[in-house]
């Protein structure tokens, strides 16, 4: 997924703006062609992936999820 996407950042600073892409794997595809939807299944990941700060470089292991984390989980 994330060679996908820097090849896709490359083509869009070279300005191409329609691009095939091939993959064996259906649900990046749809992500690719349709947009990334937040829904209920995924509130947990997107609650920890906005704790990151953006930084890909860091592991952050937890004992027990985060508060924010937790509060999802309840639900």
């Amino acid at each position: 997924a994330r060679a996908l996407y820097e090849g896709l950042v490359v083509a869009w600073h070279e300005r191409f703006r329609q691009i095939e892409v091939e993959s064996d794997n259906p649900i990046l595809i749809d992500v690719v062609s349709n947009g990334y939807t937040v829904d209920r299944l995924n509130k947990v990941a997107d609650c920890i992936a906005k704790m990151s700060n953006g930084d890909l470089n860091v592991k952050c292991y937890f004992v027990e999820p985060p508060k924010g984390v937790r509060n999802l989980l309840k639900n």
